[in-house]
């Protein structure tokens, strides 16, 4: 089982494999954030920069896998604000009506 960068190959025994810092695992970067690949008109972005920056966007405020199990085994859930290391300003900067 691999959960991050830590290779478990037993219930007792587990090696750390090598990531970039970007990346929550070795196998690559699971919070990968980009306009995406699609026609213009259906990609992030093309109704204008509100399709994101908008105070009740899902891009900032959509539940992401942070862990796949933590200390109670279940999968714990952040806010992509948190997962993108935003702070609760920071967002309301990002998402504030211009």
């Amino acid at each position: 089982m691999v959960k991050g960068n830590e290779a478990y190959l037993s219930g007792k025994e587990k090696v750390m494999l090598e990531k970039q810092p970007y990346e929550y695992s070795a196998y690559g970067a699971t919070f990968k954030l980009s306009h995406d690949i699609a026609p213009a008109s259906a990609a992030l972005g093309a109704g204008g920069c509100a399709d994101c920056h908008r105070k009740d966007a899902p891009f900032f405020t959509q539940l992401y896998m942070a862990e796949p199990f933590g200390e109670d085994g279940k999968i714990q859930w952040l806010p992509a604000y948190k997962v993108l290391n935003f702070s609760e300003e920071a967002l309301k900067e990002q998402t504030q009506e211009r």
